[in-house]
């Protein structure tokens, strides 16, 4: 990532049509920025309590799309 500090510092609470509730179950397991989640397989999501394939796949997407913007700013 070129702009690391951007990334990193970017949080899952930024994440779209996600419900607060996930967004909690992603933050106890640990995930608090984009960066992070950029690297978690979809089954390590699917994983977590309150997270389906529909949900997984919409957070692993908008993560990488977060990610590519940043680095072609």
């Amino acid at each position: 990532c070129i702009l690391r500090h951007v990334c990193t510092s970017s949080s899952v609470q930024e994440l779209k049509g996600v419900t607060p509730e996930v967004l909690e179950t992603l933050i106890s397991n640990g995930f608090e920025t984009l960066a992070e989640l950029s690297v978690t397989p979809l089954v390590e999501l699917l994983a977590m309590e309150g997270i389906d394939e529909e949900v997984g796949q919409s957070i692993l997407e908008q993560v990488k799309q977060r990610l590519e913007n940043l680095e072609n700013v």
